[in-house]
């Protein structure tokens, strides 16, 4: 009443004579290196602030600002959008997003931290504290568009000449003024 399948057994039995399975490395392709730069400024640059850039995966860098108020800090490898907050050695924390990362030239990105900024946060937080779209990560559906209207909104209620009318809170850097435009 004993049934034995040979076959079966041979195949079994094989396994185990020293069988050698073929193992391969596999080198991710490199990812490019990707930078944000920018000022940090207040009608004079912020010297020594540390900037934080968060990412929409909450991932975060951080860097110092120079004497002249600007900053680089790598974000390769992270998710954009990215908010960045600049953290003056006295003053009150001030806010930027960059909605949009398009690195495919020089793989840099420059962004304005300044009064304008954040108060462009405030408005795209509908009149919240910037600092709650920062620790909720809320900014990840934050466009380019979004920030451009607010931009605009912004300036429609500053006095006239207080702005720098060549601003661009991304592409460009802050230059203090001394006087009106």
């Amino acid at each position: 009443a004993l049934l034995v399948l040979p076959a079966t057994l041979a195949v079994l039995a094989g396994c185990g004579s020293g069988s050698q399975v073929a193992t391969s490395t596999v080198t991710p392709p490199a990812v490019a290196a990707q930078t944000i730069t920018g000022t940090a400024a207040t009608g004079n640059p912020l010297a020594g602030a540390t900037v934080t850039v968060q990412d929409s995966a909450g991932r975060t860098a951080t860097g110092l600002t120079a004497a002249d108020g600007t900053f680089s800090i790598s974000v390769t490898g992270r998710t954009p959008p990215f908010m960045l907050v600049a953290v003056p050695v006295s003053g009150l924390n001030m806010y930027s997003v960059l909605p949009a990362m398009d690195m495919t030239t020089t793989n840099t990105q420059n962004v304005n931290i300044t009064p304008i900024t954040t108060l462009v946060m405030y408005e795209l937080n509908a009149g919240q504290d910037p600092a709650s779209m920062f620790n909720s990560r809320s900014f990840s559906s934050v466009t380019a568009g979004a920030v451009s209207a607010n931009e605009t909104t912004v300036r429609s209620k500053l006095p006239a000449n207080s702005v720098n009318p060549i601003f661009s809170m991304m592409y460009g850097k802050f230059v203090a003024q001394t006087g009106g435009t």
